[in-house]
């Protein structure tokens, strides 16, 4: 019986993990500047990490839903603080909100951040909702 139960365990944990990598969605997101714009409700997620390579800044996040392709905005307005290095600061906006599933599902999320350069062209901190921040 011990032998049984610790089978189902190992089932169901490499079970999820299986579904749960095939979840994973690739998401193409929009950068949005807009001077008017206030902190916004962030979503529920977590970051699991984030890169940045040639102008497209990558975020790895685990959010629940998993119904329908994710629709994710970075948003900011674009103000850059004082400190040293200048940082900026961006939140993740989720557009399409009315999801009914519940499962945590993987996204990889891209960001193409080019116009950034157009504000300020030396070395910037990207600040993610005060929770990672990576140099541009």
């Amino acid at each position: 019986m011990k032998n049984l139960n610790l089978l189902l365990i190992l089932t169901f944990c490499f079970g999820s993990t299986i579904s749960k990598a095939q979840q994973t969605k690739s998401v193409q997101g929009q950068l949005v500047i807009d001077k008017y714009s206030k902190k916004l409700q962030q979503p529920k997620y977590n970051l699991d990490s984030l890169s940045l390579k040639n102008d497209t800044l990558t975020l790895f996040i685990k959010y629940l839903g998993g119904c329908k392709t994710p629709v994710f905005n970075l948003v900011t307005n674009g103000g850059i603080t004082y400190a040293s290095p200048p940082m900026m600061i961006l939140y993740l906006e989720q557009v399409e909100i009315n999801e009914h599933c519940k499962k945590i599902t993987s996204a990889v999320l891209h960001f193409p951040i080019a116009a950034v350069k157009k504000i300020n062209t030396s070395a910037l901190k990207l600040n993610i909702d005060n929770r990672k921040y990576v140099m541009y």
